[in-house]
């Protein structure tokens, strides 16, 4: 399905990730987008339908089927300690997993913006909020966010 009459499709920008965090979610979660099935249900959307993008007001995989959202805040990367809340507790990919099981195929990362205006921010007190993940300790907030 494409845009409304009379309305071109919103153009958005490749973003290539480097490592971290952003590329491991994009990658489990990808795994549970769905798009509109033809019989009204839904299915899983193919690797080859990313990256999304938007089509007037609607979400749509790159053959213009729309995808359905189905959205989980992460919070803390906003707070003082600038990464997400559980990194103590579990590892990245062990949420990420449990972010899927649960049935959620979008995630929203509310972010400090120190993160952005100060050059290098470190994480206070990496062993203790990042406990259960040491391979991101020595990367800054904006590293580990990315």
């Amino acid at each position: 399905m494409g845009p409304p009459a009379g309305r071109a499709a919103a153009h958005v920008p490749r973003f290539q990730r480097s490592h971290g965090l952003g590329r491991l979610l994009v990658a489990v979660a990808s795994l549970g987008f769905s798009v509109e099935g033809a019989a009204g249900g839904f299915d899983l959307i193919p690797l080859t339908e990313l990256p999304l993008k938007t089509a007037g007001r609607f979400i749509v995989g790159t053959s213009g089927r729309r995808a359905h959202m189905a959205c989980v805040n992460w919070y803390g990367a906003a707070q003082r300690q600038m990464v997400m809340n559980g990194l103590d507790r579990q590892p990245p990919a062990v949420i990420a997993a449990r972010i899927v099981e649960l049935g959620f195929n979008c995630v929203r990362f509310p972010f400090n913006l120190e993160m952005l205006f100060v050059s290098q921010p470190s994480v206070p007190n990496p062993g203790v909020v990042l406990a259960a993940a040491p391979e991101l300790w020595p990367l800054s907030a904006l590293e580990i966010f990315d």
